[in-house]
C-alpha cells in the first residue's frame, strides 16, 4: 500500500498490512478524495473521504 499525505485522515496511524480484495472493482475519483492506494496491475484507490463519508 502507498500511504498519501492527507493530513486529516484517521488512517495515517494504521501500520501497512497485508489486504485482500475480494473483486476487482474500484473507483475513478478525483486525487484529492484519495486517502490511501494499492498498486497491482494499475494503482487503485483501497480508502477515499469525501466530506463525511468514507469508502473502503
Amino acid at each position: 500500500m502507498n500511504r498519501l499525505e492527507n493530513p486529516v485522515s484517521r488512517f495515517n496511524q494504521i501500520d501497512e498490512e497485508y489486504t485482500y480484495f475480494v473483486h476487482s472493482y474500484y473507483v475513478q475519483t478525483a486525487p484529492q478524495n484519495i486517502v490511501d492506494t494499492a498498486e497491482y496491475v494499475v494503482v487503485i484507490p483501497t480508502i477515499v473521504h469525501r466530506g463525511n463519508v468514507v469508502g473502503m
